[in-house]
Order: structure tokens, then C-alpha cells, then sequence
């Protein structure tokens, strides 16, 4: 705080040369009165009478310059209470800012859906007209793939400004961790095979019970196993593993990616981060902010890990239950 106190006063104003002298003629005056001291009472000269009236004047000094070191730190105290006004009031005024962003988002996503839906409908309609010029089929065709991308996106950016925010409905219950997990790799097998990829799934039949919500665990691991199928190198494999260590439920996802990925780890679970500026896919770059967000609003944890081109993802919850065998 002295440093910073310098840094922001000039040393030419009034402050900073009052603090300066006070500092100064304190720090040199406790140096001289211990030499003095110290060298008086060696040399063995002084009487009683003396070394009493030099201890009385030496007290007289210490509270003048105590009384200036007090002064010292009224004005670094008032320096301290000005900064802490200032960081409180910054802090507002972000605090403001992320919650019109987040309402701004929301209201956008809100009035975009209606006019949205119209077009998705009238795409629709277009497509089944008994036209069958080749290049009418083949506008309506990307007519309704782009609206539907359109809608997946606007989708995904609701989402995250509500789990940015915290204002998701959690229906919190005890589940079968390792049962759900089972489920939602047995939806993905055929996606996995038709992207040449091997999924090898590793778990106890013993069940993992968590406390968490049931929809939303699913959205977490239906994102991660979509990121693998996006993202992994052909003919390789996906490891899908659950463990428990110290009451705890750990979900690791781990793939090769198609290329290095660029993007630190911490960066991943950033809104519209989508690990790497090379990628020619089309999401969002919200899946992994949204799945981080909905694991910690779940009083769990998403760590992000990466080694070159592995790419790891590891879901963490605390188990609440350990069944007996």
C-alpha cells in the first residue's frame, strides 16, 4: 500500500512530501537513538542523573515522532478508504454491466425465437410444394439447414445467460451416476461408429449414487460426447471412464483431437471459445461454458485438460452414497 500509495500521488505534491519527510526523519530518528544509545552506554560516562535525564528526553522525542507516524498513517488510511471506494464502485458498476448483458441476451433470444419459428415453418412448406426443379430443392434444402443452425444457436446463447446468471431450475435428487452414464454412451453408439471412432466405456456395475439433476447431468455428458464426435481424429479411440476416489464420483472423457489444440485449457470453458481457431465447424463455442456452469450451479466441478492433440474432460461429484456389494 505505501508503494501503491507513491505509484498514485505525484512525489512533488503536498502528501506525498509530507508522508515522505515523516517517514524519513522517523526511519532516522529510531537509527541514531539506538546508535546513541547503544554507544553511551559503553563508553561508561554517563552518571545516574544523566542517563535519567536522557532517558526523559529521549521519550519526550519518541512520542513527538510517534505523534508524526500517526499522522503517516492517517493519511495512508485515508489513502486506503479512497481506493476501497473506488474498487467497490468498479465492482457495481461491472456488476451492472453483467446483468444487462445477461437480460440484453436473454430479450434478444426471446424476440429473434418468433420471427425464427416463421421461417422454419415456411421452409418447411416450400420444401414439400411438387416442384421438382433440381436447384429449388437444393435452396430449400440449405434454406432449412441454416435456420435450423440458426435456432441451435440462438438456443444455445439463451442457455448460457441463464446458467451465467445461475437462473436455471435445478430439481436436485439422488441418481445412479454410473446407470445414466450407461444410458447416454448407449445413445451415442451408432453416431460413433458412422464417425469411424471407437467408444471404449469403462464403469462398475456397482452404482455411483450423486445428488444432482437428472436432466441437466445428462445435457453435461450428451455435450462432451458430442465435442468427442466433433472434434476426434478418425479411427482412433474415446475413453469414457468413471471412477470413485475419496467419496468422489470422477467422469473422465478423454479423445484424440484432429489437430493441436491451440487454446489453453482454462480458455475452453469460455463463452464462444471453441478450442481452436483452425476448426471449420459450426457450433457456438458455448457447450463447454454452458456444461461448466451447470456442473458448478450442481455443486460439482468440469476441468478441462490438455496434452497436444489429447483433449480431456473431467466431470467431478461428490458421492453421497456408497452402496454395499
Amino acid at each position: 500500500l505505501w508503494i501503491k500509495f507513491f505509484q498514485e500521488n505525484n512525489l512533488k505534491s503536498p502528501q506525498a512530501i509530507v508522508m515522505v519527510l515523516l517517514l524519513a526523519t522517523n526511519g532516522l530518528y529510531y537509527a541514531l537513538s539506538i546508535f546513541e544509545d547503544i554507544r553511551l552506554r559503553q563508553s561508561g560516562l554517563l552518571t545516574e542523573s544523566m542517563i535519567t535525564s536522557y532517558l526523559l528526553l529521549s521519550n519526550v522525542i519518541v512520542l513527538f515522532f510517534s505523534a508524526l507516524f500517526i499522522v503517516a498513517i492517517t493519511i495512508l488510511m485515508q489513502f486506503i478508504l479512497k481506493q476501497a471506494e473506488l474498487y467497490e464502485a468498479t465492482n457495481e458498476e461491472k456488476v451492472r454491466a453483467e446483468r444487462f448483458k445477461a437480460e440484453l441476451i436473454t430479450n434478444m433470444s426471446h424476440d429473434m425465437k418468433t420471427p425464427l419459428t416463421s421461417l422454419i415453418n415456411y421452409v418447411d412448406l416450400l420444401s414439400k410444394l411438387p416442384i421438382d426443379n433440381p436447384q429449388f430443392k437444393d435452396y430449400t434444402s440449405i434454406l432449412e439447414r441454416k435456420s435450423l443452425r440458426l435456432k441451435h444457436l440462438i438456443f444455445d446463447l439463451l442457455e448460457a445467460s441463464k446458467v451465467g446468471t445461475g437462473n436455471v431450475q435445478l430439481h436436485m435428487e439422488q441418481l445412479n451416476f454410473s446407470e445414466l452414464i450407461g444410458q447416454t454412451v448407449g445413445e451415442f453408439e451408432d453416431d460413433y461408429i458412422s464417425k469411424n471412432l471407437k467408444l471404449v466405456l469403462r464403469k462398475s456395475d456397482q452404482a455411483t449414487i450423486i445428488n444432482a439433476d437428472g436432466e441437466q447431468l445428462y445435457r453435461i455428458i450428451e455435450n462432451l460426447l458430442n465435442n468427442t464426435l466433433k472434434y476426434s481424429l478418425e479411427n482412433t479411440r474415446v475413453f469414457c471412464e468413471l471412477t470413485t476416489s475419496n467419496q468422489q464420483a470422477v467422469l473422465k472423457i478423454s479423445n484424440t483431437s484432429k489437430i493441436p489444440l491451440e487454446k489453453i485449457s482454462e480458455d475452453l470453458t469460455q463463452q464462444f471459445i471453441r478450442g481452436d481457431k483452425s476448426r471449420q465447424t459450426e457450433g457456438s463455442g458455448l457447450g463447454l461454458y454452458i456444461a461448466k456452469n451447470l456442473a458448478e450451479l450442481m455443486n460439482g466441478t468440469l476441468e478441462i485438460n490438455i496434452n497436444g492433440d489429447l483433449f480431456e474432460a473431467t466431470l467431478i461429484f461428490k458421492q453421497i452414497e456408497t452402496p454395499n456389494k
